[in-house]
């Protein structure tokens, strides 16, 4: 619940811990990212980025 607050209370999107790859994907080409890949990660509940310019 802390990091929720902080994060709107600084202008931020807010996202949480469950933003979804869509949203992430999004997100990160909107930063400059040209090319976004997601890959498995060990745990299902995880993904991994990799993300080149």
């Amino acid at each position: 619940m802390h990091c929720m607050r902080v994060s709107l209370a600084y202008g931020s999107a807010g996202v949480g811990a469950v933003w979804g790859i869509e949203k992430a994907k999004a997100m990160l080409v909107e930063a400059g990212f040209r090319q976004v890949e997601v890959l498995d990660s060990p745990r299902p509940q995880n993904c991994i980025y990799v993300c080149r310019m």
